[in-house]
């Protein structure tokens, strides 16, 4: 059995609308990489009223901010629906916790992930 029509549509919905997230926050920080994580994802257990959950990978944050210090560095691009962690390369790629372990392991290219539903992100 696929996925309803309407949590297809949505989630191309937002695909679109985090990619103009990620266009507008670029214009504050630095972002090497953005990673799609959660149901969005996982691609089997979103619904239509499912969040994105986003990973941004930049090396503009220092290591000692904590998640709420980086995410005001973008409050002015935050939007419902639209969930984001930013973490540098370092802890991305460096010795992980449980936390990022299990969002590396469903990490989905943002750019990939739109392809898939048939988005071109350079338009």
């Amino acid at each position: 059995m696929g996925k309803a029509k309407s949590a297809v549509g949505s989630q191309v919905v937002l695909l679109r609308r985090a990619w103009e997230f990620v266009r507008r926050a670029r214009s504050r920080i630095s972002i090497s990489e953005v990673y799609v994580v959660g149901s969005r994802a996982r691609g089997g257990d979103y619904t239509d009223m499912s969040d994105i959950d986003l990973v941004i990978i930049s090396d503009d944050v220092r290591g000692g901010m904590n998640q709420l210090e980086r995410r005001l560095l973008l409050k002015e691009f935050i939007e419902p629906r639209i969930e984001f962690f930013i973490y540098t390369t370092e802890e991305w790629n460096g010795e992980v916790t449980a936390w990022i372990r299990q969002m590396r392991h469903e990490a989905v290219r943002l750019v990939d992930l739109m392809r898939t539903y048939g988005i071109n992100p350079e338009q």
